[in-house]
């Protein structure tokens, strides 16, 4: 059974005054896409290396009809940071609890945005029964998710990280 009582702590505990976190619609694609474009375009040039046709390479499914079928998903949630208004990011984890999508805009890097996202994605993870979280991680993202207690799985450029969830009693 799922446990909603749980899940409304998580909200109600990430939520501060300047941002909350919440399931995406499709009337946030305009801004979302701009959040995701930005985020790849200017904090992952560890991996693209600036190499315009790398970033036009991860910015393909970054388009309208992409954001809508994420967020009409059923096996999928996917989320924003929303600070009046404005989205600060996007993350999107499939039910089985492999994340997809963990993105700030670069105006808002280092503000608890992504780790905001965790929270709420592995509390997801839980209510649906899951004991991992896995995501594959950027070179950038790395030492992010590192901190976090995702570990490595596989290696390669885009590593696999895994973490064991702890349930609450």
């Amino acid at each position: 059974a799922v446990n909603f009582s749980y899940a409304k702590q998580i909200f109600s505990a990430i939520r501060t005054l300047d941002m909350f976190i919440r399931l995406a619609t499709v009337e946030d694609a305009e801004q979302g896409l701009a959040t995701l474009r930005a985020s790849n375009s200017e904090l992952c040039s560890l991996d693209h290396a600036n190499d315009p046709q790398q970033i036009s390479d991860w910015l393909e499914n970054k388009t309208v009809q992409s954001w809508m079928d994420w967020a009409k998903n059923p096996k999928a949630k996917l989320y924003v940071a929303d600070s009046e208004g404005q989205i600060l990011g996007v993350s999107m984890i499939q039910n089985s609890g492999h994340i997809l999508l963990n993105y700030v805009h670069p105006d808002a890097r280092f503000s608890g945005v992504s780790s905001s996202f965790l929270s709420q994605m592995e509390a997801n993870a839980r209510e649906m029964g899951r004991t991992h979280c896995t995501l594959n991680s950027t070179k950038t993202a790395r030492p992010f998710y590192l901190k976090h207690g995702y570990l490595p799985l596989h290696g390669g450029e885009c590593v696999t990280l895994s973490k064991l969830l702890r349930h609450s009693r």
